[in-house]
């Protein structure tokens, strides 16, 4: 997953953006069903480079939700607090 950091009023891209990816549920083991990941546990943290992106590499198990936020805004701009963006895996087969 990538995220992009850049200037509202400008669109151009933002280094030193800090995004952190978030457990939105508990992450269970699925044949126990113990807790190993508690919601708002923070998994990764990610810092935009010069093209204003990141990529977060972290394995995460399928069927669980997550949420990505902005933890802290480049020098000199005001971070988005207000903006949660959540999503789930799932596999489909076809």
């Amino acid at each position: 997953m990538i995220v992009t950091k850049q200037d509202k009023d400008t669109e151009n891209p933002l280094d030193g953006g800090i995004f952190g990816l978030y457990a939105a549920s508990d992450i269970q083991k699925m044949q126990i069903g113990t807790v190993v990941v508690k919601k708002g546990t923070l998994i990764e943290k990610v810092t935009t480079g010069n093209d204003g992106t990141a990529k977060f590499t972290a394995d995460l198990p399928l069927g669980f939700s997550y949420d990505v936020k902005e933890v802290q805004a480049p020098e000199g701009y005001l971070r988005n607090a207000d903006d949660v963006y959540t999503f789930t895996f799932f596999l489909y087969k076809r």
